[in-house]
């Protein structure tokens, strides 16, 4: 039989084993007494209104009969199975909208599809319709923007003429004012 000395001798071997492990990982997040405080202050209110919801439909349905529980649960099945039609209805539309737009050669987020999808496919086809045709010309303005370049100059704002161009000494500068004045030497007859 170990004797407490022992015993408490491999507790702190074993613990001085475990820190250097513990070292290795990452600091893990330091929460106040009150941040604590307030999540499980939500947690304990989210649990809490959850079995009164659940207390309730019990103490409801203790209350019913048979027939009115039978009723009662053909009606919450009915609200869950049109909940659940309307989400895959908004999923096969979200599915077609992107389809659509693949088609037209554009590429969007699910967000984005999501804002444009609604409960009717027609509003719905009409939306990815007009989004498509929208996007697509400013798609095109912005390239015609981009295309368009500044007007190239129609003569020099120096009045300068070919012969004092010839005048300048400096033969880098005598090059720019060339390359500036360009009309004085691609005239006609000259």
């Amino acid at each position: 039989m170990e004797t407490n000395e022992q015993m408490e001798q491999k507790v702190e071997t074993t613990e001085e084993k475990v820190e250097p492990k513990a070292e290795a990982k990452e600091p893990e997040k330091k929460y106040t007494d009150a941040e604590v405080d307030k999540i499980v202050q939500d947690r304990l209110a989210r649990e809490q209104k959850k079995r009164e919801k659940e207390v309730a439909e019990a103490e409801k349905l203790a209350k019913m009969n048979e027939k009115e529980r039978y009723d009662y649960e053909v009606s919450e099945l009915k609200k869950e199975l049109d909940a659940l039609k309307a989400e895959k209805s908004r999923s096969e539309m979200m599915t077609t909208a992107r389809h659509m737009l693949a088609n037209d050669g554009l590429n969007v987020s699910d967000a984005l599809i999501s804002v444009l999808v609604t409960s009717d496919a027609e509003q719905t086809n009409e939306a990815v319709k007009a989004f498509s045709k929208l996007l697509k010309e400013e798609i095109d303005k912005g390239v015609k923007a981009q295309l368009a370049g500044g007007n190239p100059k129609k003569g020099s704002t120096s009045a300068l003429t070919r012969e004092q161009i010839f005048a300048i000494k400096d033969p880098n500068k005598r090059l720019k004012a060339i390359e500036e004045n360009m009309e004085l030497f691609n005239q006609k007859g000259n």
